[in-house]
């Protein structure tokens, strides 16, 4: 059995995470679906109101801007955070970026740390 996997796009790297991520810690070979899928996973990034169809399981996932997804049938398993619950109506308890998981699958060896501060502007920042 394959797990449905909904990431979007591919302008900002964080959207992209939750394939890798999910195939890496359970050891799967993950499908990736399209957002109009029922019975998926949505993971991680502000992509809720445009992924979340009937049957879904949220993990992690967040809001941007004002966009208000209705949640029908969906499993919450973690939202990004309380903002994003406080603004979807719902009640959670757990909250979680998955992205945080990322240091436990990738693990750069060759480069050579400097600076003690870094900047990563989001995509829509970046004009």
């Amino acid at each position: 059995m394959k797990i449905k996997i909904y990431q979007f796009g591919n302008n900002n790297v964080g959207d992209t995470l939750t394939k890798p991520i999910i195939d890496h810690l359970f050891n799967i070979d993950s499908q990736l679906v399209e957002s109009s899928d029922n019975n998926k996973l949505v993971g991680i990034g502000s992509i809720l109101p445009w992924a979340v169809k009937e049957g879904d399981t949220v993990w992690g996932a967040g809001l941007i801007e004002n966009h208000k997804p209705v949640l029908r049938a969906c499993k919450i398993l973690a939202l990004r955070g309380k903002l994003t619950a406080k603004n979807l109506g719902v009640d959670c308890d757990v909250f979680a970026d998955p992205a945080i998981l990322l240091p436990l699958i990738y693990k750069p060896h060759d480069i050579q740390k400097t600076p003690k501060l870094g900047i990563i502007e989001h995509h829509f920042d970046t004009g």
